[in-house]
C-alpha cells in the first residue's frame, strides 16, 4: 500500500509534530511503501534521523511549495471543503493519505 502522512507545518522548527509524522511513516514503512510530504524547504532525512533517531531515506519525503492564501470561507462548514480540495491533488496518487 502507498501512503502519504502530510505534515501541514511550514516554520522552521522541528518539535513534537515532526516527531509524531516521522514515527507514524517509520512504522508505517516496515510494511508499506511510505512518504512524508511537507513545506519544509531544505528538510532533509538525515536532520530527522539525526534529530528522532529514526532511519528514514530522502525518498521518503517529498517537497511541496506552500500555498498561502486566504479561505474564501469563514463559515467552517463552507472552508473545509475548501480547505480540503487545495491539495487534493497531491493525495491523489497515495492509497492511504493521513494528515497531521
Amino acid at each position: 500500500m502507498r501512503i502519504g502522512v502530510y505534515h501541514q507545518h511550514v516554520d522552521d522548527v522541528l518539535s513534537g509534530a515532526e516527531y509524531f509524522v516521522v514515527i507514524v511513516a517509520e512504522i508505517l514503512s516496515e510494511n508499506h511503501e511510505v512518504q512524508i510530504v511537507h513545506h519544509k524547504e531544505g528538510l532533509s532525512a538525515e536532520q530527522l534521523n539525526r534529530s528522532y533517531g529514526t532511519n528514514l531515506n530522502q525518498r521518503q519525503l517529498v517537497y511541496v511549495a506552500p500555498e498561502f492564501q486566504e479561505a474564501p470561507f469563514h463559515q467552517p462548514w463552507r472552508r473545509y471543503p475548501a480547505e480540503t480540495a487545495k491539495y487534493a491533488h497531491i493525495s491523489a496518487g497515495y492509497d492511504l493519505w493521513i494528515a497531521s
